[in-house]
Order: C-alpha cells, then structure tokens, then sequence
C-alpha cells in the first residue's frame, strides 16, 4: 500500500467559498529521475577523504583514504592530525573526527589527554580541549539545597551539630541519605527548634525536622488511640502538622544561608565545592556537526526532497548515540526519523530498524517513507493485519524477512510481550540493587525502621521474581507437551497445529531482530514510575507508572544491549509539558546507567535535590480557603541541566528556520 500511496500527492486547502478540500496530483517519479545514480566519489585531498569517510562509514577511515589518496597510513594519519581536522584518542588510539572528540565530556577528556602526555604527543589535544572546556564556575554563583547528593557529607552533619548540638552521622547510599542519630535525642536546642503537638501529646524534635528536609519528607502529626470496645482511632493534629511543614521549608532556607557562610569563610571548602561541581556537572560540549560533514541527499534518498540543515544533523546524530529529538510541530520530525533508519542501514549499525507512530498516522508515515526513499523495502501494518490472526502473519514477516524499516502503530508495540529471561533479569537487578543497600545500611547501623522498610521491598521482588519464574516454568511445560502432541501427527496436521501455536504463543520482542527503536510521539510513554521520598504531600511530583511505558523501557533496554549502548531514538514536540519528572524520565529512557549516576540523578530524589527547588506556597482549596502545600516550583542550576539534557537531545523550534 506505501508504495502506491507515495505515487501521487495530497495537498489540502480552502476553496474561496471557504470550505476545505483535497487536491491530488502525481508525484514526481512521473516527471522525472528521483533516485540518482550513486557515483563512488574520489576524494583529492586529505580534507576530503575524511568528508567521504566520515560520511561512508561514520568514521575517519584511514586505510581507505590512504588508498584513495595512493599514500602510506602512517603519512595520511599524520596530516589529517596536523590538519586538525581529526584528533587522535589517547585512550583507543583511534583518529577521531575533531567535532566528535571536542563534544561529550571534555574535561573528563582533558583530564585523560593530560594524563597519557608524557612525551608531549597529546599537547595538541590539551590546547584544543581546553579551548572548548566550560569556564569554571564559581562558588558563590552554584546553587544547592539541603540534601544536594554531590556536597560533602560532612557539611550536612555540621549543620546538624550547629542547630541540634547532636553529633550525627550522614551517609548517602544509593540516592537515600541514612542519618543515623544518637540514642538521646532529648536535648534543651533540639527540643526547642522541634514542633510540639498538645493535641497527640509527642514532639516533633529538630533533628526529625532537619532529616524530614534533606529527604524531602512530609510529616504527618498523629496518634493512634484504642477504646474499650477494641476500635481504633486516629487522632491528626493539622495545626502541628502545618507548623511542621513551615518549620521544614525555614530549615531549607536556613541551611542555605549557613553554608554559604561555611563556603565563604573557608577557602578549602570553598575549592572542593567548586571542583565536586565543576566536574561532575559542568563538563559537557554540545555537539555540533559542521554543515560540510551532511550531505545534500543521503544515499537512496529521493533528490527531489532535501533535507534542512537540523533535520541531516539530526539524523547523523541520531546514527551515533541515543537521541531525542525535542523537535517543535513542523519542523520535519517524519522525515528525519526515516532517514535516521536507512543510515543506520547504510552504515550497517542496525540490520532491522523499527518506527513506531500513532495508530491514525501509519499509512502517512509509510507514505512519507516511500517518497523520501522510493527504493526502500519498508513493512507496515496494514487494516487486514489488525486482527490477532493478521498480527502474527505480521510477527512472522518481521523475524524471517529483511526489511530496511519496519512501520507500525503504538497499539502494536504494546502487544509484543518482553522475553521472561528480559523481565526476570530486570527484577533481579531491582533485588541486587536493594540487597546492595541493605548492607550499605546494616554496615553504618541504620535505623531499624529502615532497614525493615529495605527488607520489605527486597521480600516484594523476590515474590514478584518467583511469580514470573513459575509462570515461564509452566508455559515451558505446555511448549513441551505440544510438541510431543505434534510428533504423533501426520504432515498436515503436525503443520496446522505449529500454525495454532504461532497465533496463541506472540514472539516476544527479543526474539524478532529488532536492534534499533524509534519511536515519534514519545510523550506517550512519559510515565515510566519510580521510587520517592516525596511522593506524598508534593505537588508536581507524579511517580505513577504505565504498563505500555514500562514495556517500552524493556524494549529499549534490548535494542541497547544489541547494539552497543545506541540506536534508540524518542521524537516529540513537547518533551517537557507538565511534572518535573518527565525530563528526567527520558533520560532514563536514553542514558546509559552508569552515566547517570555520575551525575548523580540516577535516583529521582537526587535529581531533584540537585537540580529542583521545592518549597511551600499557599494554595486556594475549593473549600474557598487557602491551604500551605509543597510543590516542585522549578529547576535550579538550569545552564548545568540543559548541558546533561542536550547530551541526549536535539532541540530545534520552527523560529530557528526563520
């Protein structure tokens, strides 16, 4: 259907008595060649055997230019050195394209560069990156809270001491700061900086207050009281309740205002601060890829279409590492996805890739695909392939054929179940994960409370694993009877009742050969869930979760071990629309893990006590009255955070093209 579909052209407009109607006409394979002639290009100069192989094989070839050029490798490597325009890696070795190796980490590649220098053979590499390198930042222009993951630990039980005069211990263990605080608590300064409570006939003391802060933690006041007749009654005291959510959000500003004082009188604590955020936050170049390095028309691609400039960049990018393209409504996200595919076919980096769209847009975007690569081999499901029967025909066509892309609706993808194997792993990780921390805990003698808690959640999963591993223990059983039920069949029916099984048992994602995920409206699958200390009494937080978007994460998860880390690409106009979550949530999606936590946001908490500012505002209720409430009011060191963002996305608005 695509490919007849892309044979003639649909142009909608008014007529002059205003009423809207469709105008087709024959595109324009009809009229003239669309597809040229691939000519083999011969580059005469150094420069452009690195434009030719950059652009043919996505790096800078040097045997192949040394070929092209009938020069020795060492001599082509030298030169295309000396030209700058590509720059040896200290670290693989390799000559790089100078864009590339001037982007990404650059004082973590200064560091390596200065490191590997001992004959002076990286002085080029120092002079280059340190021309690029982010001017350092200031002590007193960072911002930071109560709870910030990066600053020492020892500031935190500093200010303990200076308001609670209790010696505590803090510790922050996978995204959760452990306080661990001495027996007696019951000090003159920290019951007077508490809220006492006449109603439920307890104190709240300072300490719990200064902790309830770092963490981001509301406390509820209240008391459970048991009659005669064995009911239970709880009592809350809103007003002790109230009064210790201001006393929380005066405890942030006082934090704030001590340790600037701490910062400025102390000139070691002054550098290390700098240094901590200099190189864990401000570290990242943007990359720009020179206009010279994209062509006119990619390979295969219809010469009567040319791409803009930020869709061709878009689309290299895209070939290279994960991406998201934060593109506004018009800016051509349909054709820059398309040939995001056929590069990563081109430069064999994906041998199956998968677009996923809106259910109502697939026959437009196959369309679309069609008359920007008119010789591509594109599936796409078709109205007849909707039914369950006609989805696993379809299953079957993309595991046993080779397709340049593979063209499908969102209500598809959420059909595919993950592998069980996929799945259990996912749950054992989860269970390390907190097995990890419960030691962490035991070891720097954590609260009882909250080694239980710990306790609990790793309980959960280890039920959860045990679930999903009886579940596939029992389907394998029912395989195995099946097949032993087929081999005592003739030909005919031993055929029908494979074909049965094929329509009952879906192939799971990992089993069709996708190793490349694009997906267009990726909004759709912003709600991933996680784990949070504010995920009560905090406005703007929403740790709600669907099953389509954790499916999704899964999926992506499997094209990213299949290819190195890369080849999965979300596409939006509005990537950031309403909770402080979602920006975080893509770079879950898109950010190896490792990544991550070296910017210290792999845990929710600590993304948002690092770059989010929570506080308390007055609220009009419907009751007519106005009520105190938390709420994410908005990103602090923002210049910092949109350098981590454009390390997986490509931000474009129509005005730029103006």
């Amino acid at each position: 259907y695509s490919s007849i579909s892309a044979l003639e052209t649909m142009k909608e407009n008014n007529d002059q008595e205003g009423n809207r109607r469709q105008i087709f006409t024959k595109s324009d394979v009809f009229s003239k060649r669309v597809v040229e002639k691939e000519v083999e290009p011969h580059p005469t100069s150094i420069k452009e055997g690195v434009l030719i192989s950059q652009y043919k094989n996505g790096r800078i070839d040097i045997p192949y230019i040394a070929q092209q050029l009938g020069k020795e490798e060492e001599e082509v490597r030298e030169e295309v050195i000396s030209s700058g325009i590509g720059i040896e890696d200290p670290i693989s070795r390799e000559v790089i394209v100078s864009y590339e190796y001037l982007s990404g980490n650059v004082r973590e590649k200064l560091s390596q560069a200065n490191a590997a220098n001992e004959n002076g053979e990286y002085n080029n590499n120092i002079t280059a990156l340190e021309k690029v390198v982010p001017a350092e930042i200031p002590a007193h222009l960072i911002e930071f809270s109560l709870g910030s993951s990066w600053m020492p630990a020892k500031l935190f039980a500093d200010y303990f001491k200076h308001k609670t005069g209790l010696d505590v211990k803090v510790m922050n263990v996978e995204g959760t700061w452990l306080i661990d605080t001495p027996y007696y608590t019951g000090t003159e300064i920290n019951r007077a900086m508490g809220v006492h409570s006449e109603k439920c006939d307890k104190t709240i003391y300072g300490d719990e207050l200064i902790a309830a802060a770092m963490k981001n933690k509301t406390i509820n006041v209240s008391k459970t009281k048991k009659h005669y007749d064995g009911s239970i009654e709880t009592i809350v005291d809103k007003e002790a309740t109230q009064a210790c959510a201001t006393k929380i959000d005066e405890i942030r500003d006082d934090f704030k205002d001590w340790a600037r004082s701490k910062i400025q009188e102390d000139d070691t604590l002054t550098k290390e601060i700098e240094k901590i955020y200099n190189e864990k936050f401000n570290n990242y170049i943007f990359k720009t890829i020179p206009e010279e390095f994209y062509p006119k028309h990619f390979v295969g691609a219809s010469s009567a279409i040319t791409l803009r400039p930020h869709q061709a960049q878009a689309a290299i990018r895209a070939t290279t590492e994960n991406l998201m393209l934060a593109h506004e409504v018009g800016a051509g996200k349909t054709y820059t996805l398309i040939s995001t595919a056929m590069e990563m076919r081109r430069l064999g980096t994906s041998r199956k890739p998968m677009i996923v769209v809106q259910n109502a847009t697939v026959g437009q975007f196959a369309s679309s695909a069609k008359q920007l690569y008119p010789n591509a081999k594109i599936l796409t499901l078709e109205e007849k392939d909707r039914t369950a029967e006609g989805r696993m025909a379809f299953y079957a066509k993309i595991k046993y054929n080779d397709w340049d892309m593979i063209i499908i609706p969102q209500s598809t993808l959420e059909r595919i179940p993950d592998s069980e194997e996929r799945q259990m792993a996912f749950i054992k990780d989860k269970i390390e994960e907190k097995l990890d921390v419960l030691n962490k805990m035991r070891d720097s003698d954590a609260d009882r409370n909250s080694i239980r808690e710990a306790e609990r959640e790793v309980s959960k999963l280890e039920a959860e694993l045990a679930i999903l591993s009886d579940t596939s223990s029992e389907r394998r059983k029912e395989r195995d009877a099946k097949k032993e039920a087929i081999t005592k069949q003739n030909a005919a029916v031993k055929a029908q009742e494979m074909l049965n099984r094929v329509t009952d048992d879906v192939e799971n994602f990992d089993d069709m050969g996708i190793d490349a995920l694009l997906v267009d409206e990726a909004h759709e699958y912003k709600h991933l869930g996680f784990a949070t200390a504010m995920q009560r009494g905090v406005k703007g937080v929403d740790p709600s979760y669907s099953k389509k978007s954790q499916g999704v994460y899964l999926k992506c998860q499997s094209v990213m071990e299949k290819s190195g880390g890369k080849n999965v690409v979300f596409a939006t106009g509005t990537p950031i629309s309403n909770t402080a979550a979602e920006i975080w949530t893509f770079m879950r999606y898109l950010m190896p893990a490792d990544t991550m936590k070296a910017y210290d946001i792999y845990y929710f908490d600590d993304f948002v006590r690092n770059f989010g500012n929570i506080s308390q505002m007055a609220e009009f209720k419907t009751n007519g009255k106005f009520d105190e409430t938390n709420r994410f009011k908005g990103y602090t060191n923002l210049p910092e955070l949109v350098r981590i963002w454009s390390s997986v996305s490509d931000t474009f608005l129509t005005e730029e093209a103006e």
